[in-house]
């Protein structure tokens, strides 16, 4: 799992440092295997999110005459 990039505010370089350092320290003590049950998780979860959006869509838009 990469370290995502902090970009959004200003830190300073002892903050920036901890957090680098408690994420590696996770990945190495909850390390995540990628494997095909996963991906097919994943590929689940974010069709149901597309899914609950298109329905949350039409729910917002009136109807034609």
């Amino acid at each position: 799992m990469p370290i995502i990039e902090i970009k959004s505010l200003p830190r300073s370089a002892a903050a920036i440092a901890t957090i680098v350092g408690a994420t590696r320290a996770l990945e190495r003590t909850f390390p995540v295997i990628i494997d095909d049950v996963v991906l097919n998780r994943l590929e689940r979860a974010i069709s149901a999110l597309f899914e609950a959006e298109a329905i949350a869509a039409r729910r917002d838009v009136p109807e034609a005459a």
